[in-house]
């Protein structure tokens, strides 16, 4: 994972908005700004949260999260496209301009994620840290993601986490056990809006 400095780090955040603002207003995609960085022209996997800002809440109601896990644009594009997929075409109702406002974007950039290799459960856990790792997993044509804030926030072990990772993705729980899983673990830097 490329450390990208806060000063990039605010640049694309400011990229999504802007992205997701000409999405619902124009409906399409901007082209990657002039002005970008050359660091940010590295390929990178990413994954976005876009939240309502709630006055009570601590992160507020969830708008939109969509990403590219596996480094397969560069991250400037990885960034435009997953902003306008967390905020027009994820299993939420499409964000406004009314909202725009209150929205708060969440931009997490992803280490190369490692595929596990294990010879037993205790091997698997042993390579697991929580709050650190995150996780993906594939089995039967699903992929499913788990940032590493999630567990800890829910207080869960990683057996726990990765139960819960394949029922939030159709699977049935502990299907990361199957041999036809894969589950792979990265790590993220994260940037928030300061709306």
């Amino acid at each position: 994972m490329p450390n990208i400095s806060d000063e990039h780090g605010n640049y694309l955040l400011r990229v999504a908005r802007v992205a997701i603002q000409n999405y619902i207003q124009h409906n399409r995609k901007i082209a990657k700004p002039l002005n970008t960085p050359p660091e940010l022209e590295i390929p990178a996997g990413i994954f976005l949260n876009l939240y309502k800002k709630v006055p009570i809440a601590e992160s507020g109601e969830m708008r939109g999260s969509a990403g590219i896990p596996f480094a397969q644009k560069i991250l400037i594009e990885a960034v435009i496209d997953s902003a306008v997929d967390a905020a027009a075409h994820s299993k939420f109702s499409p964000v406004t301009m009314q909202e725009m406002p209150v929205v708060k974007i969440e931009l997490h950039l992803l280490s190369e994620p490692q595929l596990l290799a294990y010879k037993n459960d205790v091997d698997f856990f042993r390579k697991i840290k929580i709050g650190e790792h995150g996780f993906l997993i594939n089995k039967a044509g699903k992929t499913g993601i788990m940032l590493p804030a999630v567990p800890l926030k829910k207080k869960w072990s990683s057996r726990e986490a990765l139960d819960n990772l394949c029922v939030d993705y159709g699977l049935k729980p502990e299907s990361w056990k199957d041999p036809s899983a894969r589950v792979w673990i990265f790590s993220t830097q994260v940037f928030r809006d300061k709306i």
